[in-house]
């Protein structure tokens, strides 16, 4: 009996689709796509599965990888912050053939795969390489710095590192107006923060210290309680460390 197809909708986090294709691995699924939920169709010949994000899961997936070929890591993950549409189909055929050993049928398509997944991480690399040459800082109040960038491709979560050793003894925000997010280095860690957030460390701007001083403290914990402390790599931001 055909196995019912599936187009499985997750966040559009990297977590979410490790989580995704630890499902599709677990249940023996014909995957036809991936989706988030904002973008999603009700497909006519395909089932649609919502993915709850599970780091554990994600986790179990990405050491599945490290250990069979741990050089395609930094590919696979600078490939999924390219967004790229349909980059997560191709993708999870590449796990799929690393972490289960199941090769595509048309070597043909495979090598096509890997040369896309390739091409795509190099640009992503040097998009990386561009931001953190250009990062321009502007002062704050509290001696908070602020830098806004646009990528072509969702390089933040690369950028930190680089920032952090060349900033150590600063707290700063770099954030990403196309995307509306942004990373805060508060001298120890480094956290992912809304455009909500930076507009409310921004209006604390001109008001009195007492004041400013009770505002920070309600943001820090405002932020401590948002689950998003992130770990770092040398490539970059873990791939399931925000929790």
């Amino acid at each position: 009996m055909k196995k019912t197809e599936q187009i499985l909708i997750y966040d559009k986090s990297f977590n979410g689709f490790l989580t995704a294709v630890y499902v599709a691995f677990q249940h023996g699924m014909e995957i036809v796509d991936f989706s988030n939920l904002k973008e999603t169709q009700v497909g006519l010949f395909a089932d649609n599965t919502e993915i709850k994000t599970n780091i554990g899961h994600a986790k179990r997936v990405w050491e599945g990888m490290q250990k069979k070929n741990y050089a395609a890591l930094k590919n696979i993950y600078f490939a999924f912050l390219s967004e790229t549409v349909g980059i997560e189909k191709i993708l999870y055929q590449y796990i799929r053939s690393i972490v289960l050993n199941i090769s595509d049928s048309n070597i043909y398509n495979q090598n096509k795969n890997i040369a896309r997944i390739d091409q795509l991480a190099a640009l992503v690399s040097r998009e990386k390489q561009r931001i953190e040459s250009n990062v321009r800082f502007h002062s704050t109040m509290d001696e908070l710095r602020i830098a806004y960038v646009e990528p072509s491709f969702n390089v933040l979560p690369l950028v930190s590192k680089h920032v952090r050793s060349r900033y150590p003894n600063y707290s700063w925000v770099i954030f990403d107006r196309r995307r509306q997010y942004g990373l805060y280095y508060n001298g120890n860690s480094l956290e992912m923060i809304s455009a909500s957030f930076l507009h409310r460390i921004q209006s604390n701007r001109g008001q009195s210290l007492d004041h400013r001083k009770s505002k920070k403290k309600s943001l820090q914990g405002e932020i401590q309680n948002s689950g998003y402390t992130l770990k770092e790599t040398s490539a970059g931001i873990d791939a399931y460390s925000a929790a």
